[in-house]
């Protein structure tokens, strides 16, 4: 079998960290199913050297002027990623140049079949602009597709259009997919609230278990957050949390990077704490599933999450979670791996920490780490991922 890979968020020099899940979900599944080929496609994703911004017109010049030549590179040996560089405008602007990704993607694909053969399956992630180029190519070449959306909240402003209804290249890609996939319910009824005749698949992100376990917890007291430092993430109320703590002789580790770091850094500067917080910058994540096993729960309460993968990263660390019942969460938080507070507010949030404190022993590592086994991981997902490649390529 082989599968045409392409995401709408990928990792770059520039921005390792977006879309990195859709590079190691391919390539779990590539180890996992080593008689499957994948390719990916790119054409600069999230890459800000091909990234054309109109409030920066003399930047976007000189990028014009320097761009990057096309590759492919072997990731494994039945995994490759094309590249095809490509600018990207705003939306607005011939709709974020799509008609040259779609010629970008033809061209990947062209070098993806000149070396594995025919493609059987396109495999979307995201609505847009990868389902719209994935059902393009689809009438092109007369090969089926199928759509993982992982965007949060669905639908974005730039999906809509006047009249407030899906616009219709995506209403189109998502409908005549041959299979739809949403990674939660929360976002399968987001779906469906404004396409009701799509209904979506359920297949959760999952990821690999570490090889390596770190069961000697930090002598103190530890919660740790590991994601991107943005408002939306519900940071600026975890850290005014920690400032309405007792002395409880513990430690909050703040992993990550993001558009607010500078300013949650000098809100946190303003307040009082009697438990101390470490900032620990940006993390590969082999460093951040160290820090949640050492650690001895975990805290995101996001306004929004499709899905969530560090909860998932915590139950494979065999730690619970605090977090908001709102999206996909709502999904991976049970009773046996972790609590959610009621409202966003730092005083809930601060409730729900001194409850952790006084009641941790409720949870049990392995009890959380074998939920994450037999729901989250390569063994327990890939499986529903074949079947539906074999559906989707069936049903053409």
């Amino acid at each position: 079998m082989n599968v045409f890979v392409i995401p709408s968020w990928y990792p770059s020099d520039s921005n390792w960290l977006n879309g990195i899940f859709i590079r190691e979900q391919t390539l779990w599944l590539a180890e996992y199913y080593p008689n499957i080929n994948f390719g990916i496609s790119l054409w600069g994703q999230n890459d800000e050297k091909l990234l054309l911004h109109s409030k920066r017109p003399f930047n976007s010049i000189k990028k014009l002027t320097s761009r990057n030549k096309s590759f492919a590179k072997p990731l494994r040996g039945n995994v490759c990623e094309y590249f095809h560089p490509v600018y990207s405008f705003h939306y607005r602007i011939k709709k974020g140049n799509i008609k040259a990704k779609i010629t970008a993607s033809i061209e990947n694909l062209k070098e993806f079949e000149a070396t594995y053969g025919k493609v059987d399956l396109l495999h979307a992630h995201v609505n847009y602009p990868a389902g719209y180029i994935a059902h393009e190519l689809s009438k092109q070449l007369g090969i089926p597709y199928l759509i993982t959306e992982h965007m949060s909240p669905f639908p974005q402003k730039y999906h809509l259009n006047k009249s407030g209804q899906l616009r219709e290249e995506i209403a189109t890609a998502m409908q005549n997919a041959s299979k739809m996939v949403a990674v939660s319910s929360f976002l399968k009824e987001s779906i469906r609230n404004i396409l009701p005749d799509c209904d979506p698949v359920i297949i959760p992100n999952f990821i690999s278990a570490p090889k390596t376990f770190y069961d000697a917890k930090e002598e103190k007291l530890t919660f740790c957050y590991a994601n991107s430092i943005s408002r939306s993430k519900g940071i600026k109320e975890l850290i005014e949390a920690w400032s309405l703590l007792d002395d409880h002789n513990c430690t909050l580790k703040i992993a990550g990077a993001g558009p607010d770091l500078e300013d949650m850094q000098q809100f946190a500067s303003s307040l009082k704490f009697k438990n101390s917080i470490e900032w620990l910058g940006e993390l590969s994540k082999p460093k951040v599933m160290v820090l949640m096993q050492k650690s001895h729960g975990h805290i995101l309460t996001s306004y929004s999450e499709s899905f969530g993968v560090s909860y998932i990263e915590a139950m494979a660390a065999g730690i619970p979670s605090i977090a908001a019942p709102i999206g996909g969460p709502k999904d991976i938080i049970t009773d046996q791996t972790g609590i959610f507070i009621e409202k966003i507010t730092a005083t809930d949030i601060a409730d729900k920490i001194k409850w952790f404190i006084e009641h941790k022993k409720t949870f049990d590592t392995e009890t959380i780490r074998n939920v994450f086994h037999e729901n989250y991981s390569v063994d327990a997902v890939a499986p529903a991922i074949l079947k539906l490649y074999e559906e989707a390529i069936h049903s053409k």
